[in-house]
């Protein structure tokens, strides 16, 4: 977790930004040859707030659909203000016709106010490399009032924390994490007037609460999740995804996608271990093929969990397998 004193070195450091008119980041850009700039990049709400978003096409093909595996803890308001978590960040297979998988971590409360923070495979967002396959990379969110905001810095609200951020090597929003798969700490925290988010152990940028409608005080829903965008309806049924989820194999088995030893952070207390309600979604409306992808619990644990999987095959009738429609 992040130690009280980088607490209190991050509120200090708002505050002086703020003093000194610093601005955000000039928007990010689509990477080359693509016509969608990252502002536009599709993302699906949380699991739990899904039907909250006001608009999912985002000007992109027919759909999109969003699969989702998932863990989830309600709070009562005004007690909680953080959630924090290990991620095993993957580099699975990503269909030409779909949009991104990723595993994250998100905030949110009553209003749709919510912030995330995770790793996704978006050729979009994280761009491609020689071969024009998509990169991995960290990426931030954020809702407000339950309408869909963006990646990054694509638009005014996310501030990069530069002290960090502009040390050579460092792994920041929208840069690569390489040596998939790999583990990795996320957390989300709000701190005097912001919420502060990091990757790895170090603090990558904050979002003001001003940002937010009610000011987004306090998180009533801590989510932490798989999830897989699917933006055109070529497989089959409408909306079926034969990419990969996680690492591309279920959450029981050996390789697994994880996400562990999750908590939340008590409002002027200490960090407390999850207690998650587990489960998988789609919201295609189709039933789940059985092995398409799950959510597995760890032994005697309700704070972490394994998931993932092959999601459908090409023509959308059965489970997928690994690597490949």
């Amino acid at each position: 977790m992040i130690s009280s004193f980088k607490r209190g070195v991050a509120a200090l450091a708002v505050t002086l930004l703020a003093l000194a008119g610093v601005a955000v980041v000039s928007p990010a850009v689509a990477s080359a040859g693509s016509t969608i700039s990252i502002a536009n990049a599709m993302k699906g709400n949380p699991a739990a707030l899904q039907a909250k978003a006001t608009s999912n096409s985002r000007g992109l093909l027919a759909g999109p659909y969003w699969h989702y595996a998932y863990g989830i803890q309600n709070h009562a308001a005004g007690t909680v203000d953080g959630a924090a978590g290990y991620m095993l960040v993957g580099n699975p297979f990503l269909d030409t016709k779909d949009a991104h998988s990723l595993g994250e971590i998100s905030v949110s409360d009553a209003a749709g106010n919510t912030v995330e923070v995770g790793w996704t495979k978006d050729p979009i967002v994280c761009g491609t490399n020689g071969s024009g396959v998509a990169k991995v990379c960290v990426f931030v969110y954020w809702w407000n009032a339950g309408v869909k905001q963006c990646y990054n810095t694509s638009c005014s609200g996310f501030v990069e924390y530069t002290t960090n951020c502009s040390v050579a090597g460092a792994v920041c929003a929208g840069d690569e994490i390489t040596g998939t798969p790999v583990s990795r700490y996320f957390d989300i925290e709000r701190t005097s007037n912001a919420w502060w988010v990091g990757f790895n152990g170090q603090y990558i940028g904050y979002f003001p609460t001003s940002l937010f409608t009610g000011g987004f005080a306090s998180s009533t829903k801590n989510q932490y999740f798989g999830e897989v965008a699917t933006k055109t309806t070529g497989y089959g049924p409408s909306g079926t995804s034969c990419s990969d989820m996680g690492t591309g194999v279920l959450g029981n088995a050996v390789g697994r996608a994880t996400i562990s030893t999750t908590s939340y952070h008590v409002i002027g207390g200490a960090w407390t271990a999850s207690t998650l309600s587990m489960g998988v979604s789609t919201t295609t409306g189709l039933a789940i093929p059985a092995g398409a992808w799950n959510v597995t619990p760890y032994v005697s644990s309700v704070r972490s969990f394994g998931y993932g999987g092959g999601m459908w095959n090409s023509t959308g009738t059965a489970a997928g397998t690994t690597g490949f429609c």
